[in-house]
């Protein structure tokens, strides 16, 4: 392999990392909505101070339980699960509870659906009392500065890179 041939193979490696890092960091939530929360605990924790921690910008997700949509308003109920370092819920059942997600926003329910994975950064407004079945149960209600829907082939952990060699016809 001559000179030339090798800065070429270099730029273009080079080229294909930058890519790759680029890619990974924009599919999440954007540091600047991350810069701005102020309740780093668990959602356990959160759930159970929730009435005195109204006004604190907090992060969280996990699955889409329902969706409304009324008077210029989306809503989401959430079943909240762990996030990984790349903030996208951890797929189980190792929720703490359920949060109401809400947004001027128009959340269509055909992307926003029931088992949609969504991480979200939001400043708490208000603890609200609704019934799961016969039973009462305090949400946390959230307005959303920023949500992340996540495709299913984004939630999968490990690497994305491909390599192939070959000839490819077409008749």
């Amino acid at each position: 392999m001559n000179r030339k041939s090798a800065r070429c193979l270099a730029i273009l490696f080079l080229a294909g990392g930058i890519a790759v890092i680029v890619m990974a960091c924009a599919a999440g939530i954007s540091s600047q909505a991350r810069s701005q929360v102020t309740f780093t605990q668990d959602f356990d924790q959160f759930r159970s101070e929730a009435a005195d921690l109204i006004g604190e910008t907090v992060m969280f997700g996990g699955r889409i339980i329902e969706i409304h949509n009324r008077d210029g308003v989306s809503e989401l109920t959430v079943l909240q699960l762990p996030l990984d370092t790349r903030q996208r819920p951890q797929a189980g059942d190792q929720s703490m509870g359920r949060f109401l997600l809400v947004t001027e926003q128009f959340l269509d329910p055909a992307l926003y659906a029931r088992g949609a994975m969504v991480t979200a950064v939001g400043r708490l407004t208000a603890v609200e009392s609704r019934l799961i079945d016969q039973m009462a149960y305090d949400y946390p209600k959230i307005e959303a500065t920023e949500i992340k829907r996540w495709a299913p082939d984004q939630l999968w952990g490990g690497p994305r890179i491909r390599f192939g060699v070959g000839v490819g016809t077409s008749f």
